[in-house]
Formats: C-alpha cells, structure tokens, sequence
C-alpha cells in the first residue's frame, strides 16, 4: 500500500455525495452552515426554524 495514495478526509467529503439530510425539527433540508463554535447543519427555512445538527 503506497502511503502517499491514502486521501484525507477533505478529499474523500468532496467525492462522496452525501445523504439528504433532514431537519429534525420541520423535515426541511439541512444546509451545512459555519457558525462561531464551527461547522454545522442548519435548516434551510431559517430564520423561521432554527432546527440544526452536529456536522
């Protein structure tokens, strides 16, 4: 196995389609968001709902 071909976690995120993820609190979809304390999902009715998970 040739070390130098292992790709980190950055490379692998933008080739994997990730799965519709949905607001626990409306069922809308999520958008990843960058707050203060780092990455997030946020609702994509925000301000209207203010649902969010961990990224």
């Amino acid at each position: 196995m040739n070390p130098g071909s292992i790709p980190n976690a950055e490379e692998v995120r933008k080739q994997v389609t990730p799965k519709k993820i949905h607001c626990p609190v409306c069922d809308s979809k999520m958008i990843e968001r960058e707050g203060k304390n780092g990455k997030f999902y946020g609702c994509s009715r925000f301000p209207s709902c203010r649902g969010t998970k961990k990224l």
